[in-house]
Parts: structure tokens; C-alpha cells; sequence
């Protein structure tokens, strides 16, 4: 199989070595051995130090990380706003390598970090983003210390933060009290935000790999690619020489070689170049790369990535690029703005990205694979990097690279702390070392395909104080100078609280308004032109960062973050929340129908009798919320502003950064949840082209092309079947003509609203969207619906109380060569028994050869499978092989297949 594994970005090395393990020393507490990386804390954690020590918890995890997490453990740590210091020296057990020059280089280390070979100061800086790379040749490594320290106004964690402060006193909110944002470039929700707890460390510590590497006196760096002609193929490619302090001139000729596929098709030398001491950037131009493919979206086409080398005298440094071009415009029908990428418009699909781990500590290539391939599986094109985060590893980028995906990335600042909603205008304080930390920042991301753009900052407003006025020059100075992207202030403008059309600027803002975070009236997304706003026909929201709202894990997930005991469960309208679901950070499912009812999305099914069934039911009311948020949004792409046309749609959020109960696809240990499901299904998944049905009062049916190519002419059907998968009344069949890239075609709104009114009455039911178009091409969509009153009601109390799932028989395979790197790639094959009723709304447990559970799990299922008799077949992807797999579906039904011939069912 071909492996994703990061190609590095060679910084002229011909050793490398990973620092895995050493020593530290905390506050008073005597040294003790730790791995590497670690934070402060979880090396504290780790050894077990005094006040420290969670075992007596009684986590099911020895892993520090998952120690932390159990149940309310954050909570019994000293917090460094109380006076613990969490200042660590730090002795890695290096091993040396013979060569001339060495450089020791921290991915990182802060927030203020200090190294030392006895009493000489190597290095003395903070901030988190830097990129931190130190001669260390005429010193003996086993001398080398490393001083870290939490940043130096830490604040106070949402936890601690008085509810109602003493006049004078900062606001409570997002980011604690907000004084972390003092600190320049910190990762600001490491005080707590309304999804998660803050860390008591600030995250401080050598929280990224530790590397010793050889170089050449003269180092290349900063790669980059820069697309000037599609057609033609032409690309320039700079690059950085960097001479050590002291480096004599030297005199030599760099030289370009691509690589495509394993041959080499362009290869060219520069002219003569002097270099010394210092940082100077130099480019290739004006480079043509024969028989060009180019790199695209994955949901616009394929995603190759060419090998670049850039060598000179002994240095080298090497990365894989994709040819494409990016344009920014304003769109001339929904009227904000929009991304073109190799001249075709794209249509964003995206999840918010927060981090893998609260505490950093979930970052190596692996898990960035998994995440973002959970993101394309589920059908999106983009990730915002959100701005009161971080920015993350190259794996990440690399990742997205391979697979497709592009980047949002917003430098680290918020509305919430930087003086919007509360803190300072004029933080951060030390202004020139978040500008280093931008430059840094900008120079290592530059090279990769998939950033589409860069962002100021989250929610930022008004444009004269947020960003503080030098920041706001300095980053478009750097981002002009140093990189050929579109820089955004801010994702969202409008006044205070935003909707102020006469406040909005597109040059400065993505948006008037973002949210809202709560559940809705599934309706609604497909009825109103911004959904669930307030006064949101008033206003153009063309590219829509942030919405969403609950999420729920399984029942196992409860279960790792230590909430299942006792059994309770929040009651009607998010009633009577249990403390612990609370302290992580639940968030409800209560909600407003457009009959001005008061509504539970989870007592929509029936009341739940135990926690099962409260989990159960979560599980189907995110699958449905999340589908219509999708396809209502989707079905809006590139539409008249008057009838709420987007360019962009970006879900809040779609990962969580450590065990919370809100806001994600699937949970911190990558376990698939109901809101993923519900993703995939309003998305299409991975297919370029998806059908479905006009929820809204006009009925219909669509189908959409977010491709370049068109679809073929054909035809879509409308069936309705009851449980037993029986046919419910006469299914329509509706005429399609062909479907351009970039458009959505609604046919056939009189026959599909008299064929829902045929459904009056008959209870809920399960209806199939199938469209089949030239070619033999196929897309389906299933929904589960309630015809009361001639409207979709919510009202599911009849499936509620459905117990006759059916029974799955079959087999699972192997899929010899499945293209996906490291993944093991197989298939389901199977059928649902004939008598018993239909497999609904299916969940999958993987095991390997030795029994173990194997996350993440993907299985390219549908919501429904009919007991017809017909076998079907699904795609499966996990990181291991898998020899079992346990399919649990609603209603009782179920099974498990087998890697072998076939198998009897074991009913479930």
C-alpha cells in the first residue's frame, strides 16, 4: 500500500535523532525520569508526585492523559493560578551524533522556554509557536537543560472564574478571565471555554518532539511551490539559505529536482549564489512541469502531490507540493465570499478544529491521519484551524496534503479575549513576539497544498482596535511578503453581536453573524436562509464559519470518561443535569419547533427508560440534526443571496479536543457518534455528487454536483417503506437533466408534496432518495419521517418503541490494495433476513485477531438496508485489521460478521 507518512521537510541533515526519554525537575519535588514529549503535568501525573498521584480515582487508563480526564479529575490539581509552580528543568538523555555542526531543534517547548549547557544561555524566548532551532556543536550534549515555565499571566480557568465577579473584576467567560490572552501566542482555551476545562499547567513543557540533527553550515528551508499557470504548468519555488552565526561566505549553485510518480521530470540549477551567515530567500521562477496534473480538493478530483528537492552544496531539504491555484472573490449571487481553486468554484464543507488533545499529547502521524481522514470519510473538504487554538503539527498539513482536504488556518486570537466580548483591545502584550511567532509560523506552513487561506483571528471586532493596529500591519506584511495567500481579518464582524449589515466588511470579515449552537427544528435548515438566526433573513451570510451544537458519545465512551455510573441522565429539557456530564461540559438537546412548542430532541423518540436509551436516541437526533444541517446548507450552494445562497458552510465543531459531551463527529478516542453519521449523510460522504429530498414546504427533490465534471442525465426515485420493509403507498420517480460542477437542480415539487401528503397519517417511516444517472452511476439517501398535519413532524415515538431490527448474515473480506496508506481496507458483504424487520441507523464494533476494539472504525454503510434479500456490500477502514465485526442496529437488530465464507448470525 502507499503510505501517507510525512516526508520531512530536511533541514540539510544527514542524522536525525528523537529524544524519547530523560529527566525533570518540578518546584520542590525531587528529579524523576519522564518520556518525551510531556507537559509539565503529565509527567507529574506520570511518576505519581505527591498531590499528583490519580490512581486512588480509579481510572480504568494508566496512560496520564486519560487519568486526567476521568470523571472531575482536572479538578483536584493545583492550578497555576493558585501558586503551584509548574516551572520544570528538563534533562532529555540525548545521544550524540558525530558531525560538525549540530542543532538541536525543539518542536516544542514553552511557554517560556530557556536552554543551557551549564551557565551558558543558549536560547531564552516564549511563546508556543516558535520555531526553535539552536547551535549546540561546541557544547556536550549531556550538559544541555531545557527550563520551561507556564505563561506568565496565566489567568484563572472557567472553573475557578466567580460567577457573578465583584464589581471591578474581568468577566467570566470563554478563556477563563481571560488574562491568558495577555501572553503572547497562547493557546487561549487551555483556560476552559464552554466545551472544555482548563489545564492547570497552561500546557507548558516540551510538548513536541526533541530532535538532535546534523547540518551543513549553510541550511535550505521553508520550501515552497507557487502555481503561476494551470494550463501551462508553470510553478515558482522559493526557498531559504541560512547560514549558522559565523559562517563564512561560500559561493555554489542550488539546484531544483520534481519528482512524479517515481521519475524525475524537471530538474534545473541557479545561477551563482553567495551566502554567509543569516537568512536570505531566493527562487526559482518560471519552472515548467510537463504533462501537469493538478492537485484538487478531494471533493472537485484527485489529490497528487509532487517531490520537491532543493539542494545546495551539502544541504538539502525536501516536500511534497501539489500543483494548484487558489482565488479569492466576492460572489456575485450569494454576495460574500468565495474560493476558486485552478479557476472552478468551490464549495466549502468544513469542520472547526480545535486541537487532538487539550494537553497536546495526541499528536503524532497516526492520529493526525486518522482525524483528517475522519473528516474526508464524513464528506469534508475543509478544516478551520479556529483561532483560539493553535498551529498544529506538519503531520496535520501533510495529512491534508495526501488526502485532499483544505485548510482554513487563523493565527491565535478571539473576540471572547482580545476585547470584543472581553479582555483587552490591546492584548497581547508583548507584540513583537507574537509578530516572530506569525513569521515563524508562516514560513513552516507555506509549503503545503492544502492551506487555503490564513485568518487574523476568531470573531474579531471593530477592525480599527481588533487586532491591536501593529499586529494588524505586521500580519499583512509578513503574509504579503512571505507567502502568495488570501489573509482575512477576522471570521465573523457585525457589530458587537454581530447582524449589523451597516458593520460588515468583506474585506475584514468572513461574516455578519456565525451560530447558532443549539439544536433546531430540522426544518429550518431547509426553510430559512440562515438557519436559526435571529433576524436572518434580514442579513448576507454567504460563508457561514461556525455552526452546530450538541453531540453525544456511546455508551463505551461514557463509560471511558467515567459518567456511566449510577445510570443517570439528563431529564426533559435538559433537566436535572448529572454533575459529572455537566463538568464535561454537556450540552442539550431541548429546542423551539416552528410551532412554538417547547421540544426534546431525545424525548422526540419516547422517553427513554434507561441511559441506553438516552444514548440511543442522542445518537438519532444528532444523525438527523446534522443531515439537515447539511443538506439545507448544501442545497443553498452558490444560490441568490435573497433566498439565502452559500459559499461555505463550517460546522461547530467537529472534533473535541479532550472527552467532552459537545460538538463532534466522534470522540476523543475516535469512536464514530450519531453526529458524524449525520455528516456523512448530508454530504454525500466522499462521492462528488449526492440526491435527496426538499424538506421544506416546496417539496422536491435535488441533486447536487460539488465536482467539476458533470452529471450525467437520469432519474431520481422517492419510496417510502415501513419497518417490516414493506412499501408504504406508491414511490414517485422524477426526471433529471444533466447537473453542471458547482450547481443544484430541484425537480418534480408538485409530484414529491402529493406524494408526502400520501404519507398522512401512516406513523414514521423510512424513505429512500435513489438517483441513477448515465453511466450507471448511483447516490442514495435515507431519512426516517412523520407526515402529521401536512408537515415533517418530529415526533418518532413509534420508532421509539420499534424492537424488531433485523437480523444480519455474511461476510467480511479483505480488500488486497485499497489505496488508503496505512490503513487495513476490507468489505461487508451481507443481507438482512427476510421476516424480520429492516436494518436501521446501524453502529459498528471492530475487533482484531486478539479481541481487541479497533478504533478509529469507518464503514461506508447506509442509514437503512431493506430485508429484500439482495446482498450488499459496504466499504470498511480501520488502522488494524479486523478479523470481527459487530453491527448493532435500531430496534434490536444486528449481528456479526466474520473474516471467513460465511457465518450464522448472532442475533443482538
Amino acid at each position: 500500500m502507499r503510505s501517507f507518512a510525512l516526508i520531512p521537510f530536511l533541514l540539510g541533515l544527514s542524522v536525525s535523532v528523537d529524544v524519547k526519554s530523560g529527566s525533570v525537575c518540578v518546584n520542590d519535588i525531587p528529579c524523576f525520569s519522564t518520556v518525551l514529549p510531556a507537559t509539565t503535568l503529565t509527567s507529574l501525573v506520570a511518576a505519581q508526585q505527591t498531590q499528583f498521584n490519580l490512581s486512588s480515582t480509579s481510572p480504568p487508563s494508566s496512560d496520564p492523559v486519560e487519568q486526567i480526564y476521568w470523571k472531575d479529575n482536572l479538578s483536584l490539581l493545583p492550578d497555576a493560578s493558585d501558586g503551584f509552580n509548574y516551572t520544570a528543568v528538563w534533562r532529555p538523555n540525548f545521544e550524540d551524533i558525530d558531525a560538525p555542526v549540530k542543532l538541536l531543534k525543539l518542536h516544542g517547548c514553552g511557554y517560556t522556554c530557556t536552554v543551557r549547557s551549564g551557565d551558558t544561555v543558549l536560547l531564552r524566548d516564549s511563546g508556543f509557536w516558535r520555531s526553535r532551532l539552536v547551535d549546540v556543536s561546541n557544547f556536550n550534549l549531556s550538559t544541555l537543560t531545557i527550563t520551561t515555565s507556564p505563561p506568565p499571566f496565566p489567568g484563572l480557568v472557567t472553573s475557578r472564574c466567580p460567577v457573578d465577579p465583584p464589581p471591578g473584576s474581568p468577566n467570566c467567560g470563554q478563556g477563563g478571565d481571560h488574562v491568558l490572552a495577555r501572553n503572547a501566542g497562547a493557546m487561549q482555551f487551555a483556560a476552559g471555554w464552554d466545551w472544555a476545562q482548563g489545564i492547570p499547567d497552561r500546557v507548558s513543557g516540551l510538548f513536541s518532539r526533541v530532535e538532535v540533527i546534523s547540518s551543513h553550515p549553510v541550511r535550505v528551508s521553508d520550501g515552497a511551490l507557487r502555481t503561476k499557470d494551470v494550463e501551462e504548468g508553470v510553478v515558482d519555488v522559493v526557498y531559504s539559505l541560512n547560514g549558522i552565526d559565523g559562517a563564512e561566505e561560500v559561493e555554489g549553485k542550488a539546484k531544483l529536482r520534481i519528482e512524479f510518480k517515481g521519475e524525475v521530470v524537471v530538474e534545473v540549477e541557479s545561477e551563482l549564489l553567495s551566502v554567509s551567515e543569516g537568512s536570505r530567500e531566493f527562487a526559482f521562477t518560471g519552472v515548467s512541469i510537463p504533462s501537469v496534473e493538478l492537485w484538487w480538493p478531494f471533493t472537485m478530483g484527485a489529490s497528487p502531490l509532487y517531490t520537491l528537492t532543493v539542494s545546495f552544496l551539502g544541504s538539502a531539504y525536501t516536500w511534497r507540493a501539489g500543483v494548484r491555484k487558489v482565488e479569492t472573490y466576492i460572489d456575485s449571487r450569494t454576495r460574500g465570499r468565495g474560493f476558486k481553486v485552478n479557476g472552478e468554484k468551490f464549495f466549502i464543507q468544513g469542520g472547526n478544529w480545535i486541537a487532538t488533545d487539550a494537553m497536546l499529547q495526541r499528536g503524532g502521524r497516526e492520529r493526525y491521519e486518522d482525524e483528517v481522514m475522519m473528516h474526508k470519510f464524513n464528506g469534508l473538504n475543509l478544516i478551520r484551524v479556529w483561532g483560539g487554538g493553535l498551529p498544529e503539527r506538519d503531520e496535520f498539513y501533510s495529512a491534508c496534503d495526501e488526502m485532499g482536504v483544505m485548510v482554513m488556518q487563523e493565527f491565535w486570537m478571539s473576540g471572547d479575549n482580545n476585547g470584543r466580548w472581553g479582555g483587552e483591545y490591546d492584548y497581547p502584550d508583548d507584540k513583537e513576539a507574537y509578530l516572530e511567532m506569525v513569521e515563524d509560523t508562516v514560513l513552516r506552513l507555506r509549503g503545503f497544498t492544502s492551506l487555503l487561506f490564513w485568518g487574523g483571528g476568531n470573531e474579531l471586532w471593530p477592525a480599527g482596535q481588533s487586532p491591536p493596529p501593529v499586529i494588524r500591519a505586521g500580519l499583512e506584511s509578513l503574509v504579503n511578503s512571505l507567502d502568495d495567500r488570501f489573509l482575512i481579518m477576522s471570521s465573523m464582524d457585525g457589530g458587537y453581536d454581530g447582524l449589523n449589515m451597516t458593520l460588515h466588511d468583506d474585506s475584514f470579515a468572513l461574516a455578519v453573524k456565525d451560530g447558532p449552537y443549539g439544536f433546531l427544528d430540522f426544518k429550518q435548515y431547509y426553510t430559512e436562509n440562515n438557519p436559526g438566526m435571529v433576524n436572518g433573513s434580514e442579513v448576507i451570510v454567504s460563508f457561514q464559519p461556525e455552526v452546530g451544537g450538541s453531540s453525544m458519545t456511546t455508551m463505551e465512551g461514557l463509560g471511558r470518561m467515567g459518567l456511566d455510573a449510577g445510570g443517570g441522565f439528563p431529564g426533559w429539557r435538559d433537566e436535572g443535569v448529572p454533575p459529572l456530564w455537566d463538568y464535561h461540559k454537556f450540552q442539550g438537546y431541548s429546542y423551539t419547533g416552528l410551532d412554538g412548542e417547547d421540544r426534546d430532541a431525545i424525548w422526540d423518540y419516547g422517553e427513554p427508560g434507561d441511559l441506553q436509551g438516552y444514548v440511543d436516541r442522542a445518537w438519532a437526533a444528532c444523525l438527523q440534526q446534522y443531515q439537515a444541517l447539511f443538506e439545507g446548507f448544501t442545497m443553498k450552494m452558490f444560490g441568490d443571496y435573497r433566498e439565502g445562497g452559500k459559499t461555505a458552510i463550517i460546522m461547530w465543531k467537529s472534533q473535541t479536543p479532550w472527552p467532552s459531551l459537545r460538538g463532534f463527529m466522534y470522540d476523543w478516542w475516535m469512536e464514530t457518534v450519531g453526529m458524524g453519521e449525520g455528516v456523512r449523510a448530508g454530504t454525500g460522504g466522499e462521492g462528488r455528487w449526492k440526491v435527496g429530498v426538499d424538506l421544506g414546504k416546496g417539496g422536491g427533490v435535488t441533486v447536487v454536483n460539488r465536482g467539476v465534471e458533470e452529471v450525467g442525465a437520469g432519474a431520481v426515485e422517492v419510496k417510502a417503506f415501513g419497518w417490516g420493509g414493506e412499501e408504504v403507498g406508491e414511490g414517485v420517480r422524477v426526471e433529471v437533466g444533466r447537473v453542471k460542477g458547482g450547481e443544484v437542480v430541484k425537480v418534480g415539487g408538485g409530484v414529491v408534496a402529493e406524494w408526502a401528503e400520501g404519507l398522512e397519517g401512516k406513523g414514521t417511516v423510512l424513505v429512500r432518495v435513489r438517483g441513477e444517472v448515465e453511466g450507471g452511476e448511483r447516490a442514495e439517501s435515507w431519512y426516517w419521517l412523520n407526515r402529521v398535519g401536512g408537515e415533517w413532524d418530529m415526533s418518532y415515538e413509534d420508532m421509539g418503541s420499534w424492537s424488531e431490527g433485523g437480523e444480519v448474515e455474511g461476510r467480511l473480506e479483505e480488500v488486497e490494495e485499497g489505496g488508503l496508506g496505512d490503513w487495513w481496507c476490507g468489505k461487508m458483504v451481507f443481507k438482512v433476513n427476510r421476516g424480520r424487520g429492516c436494518l436501521v441507523n446501524p453502529r459498528f464494533k471492530g475487533y482484531d485477531g486478539n479481541g481487541e476494539r479497533v478504533l478509529p472504525l469507518m464503514v461506508g454503510s447506509g442509514l437503512v438496508t431493506l430485508n429484500d434479500g439482495e446482498e450488499v456490500e459496504w466499504e470498511v477502514r480501520a488502522r488494524r485489521e479486523i478479523v470481527r465485526l459487530e453491527v448493532v442496529g435500531w430496534g434490536g437488530g444486528g449481528g456479526s460478521v466474520e473474516r471467513r465464507d460465511t457465518i450464522e448470525s448472532t442475533h443482538k
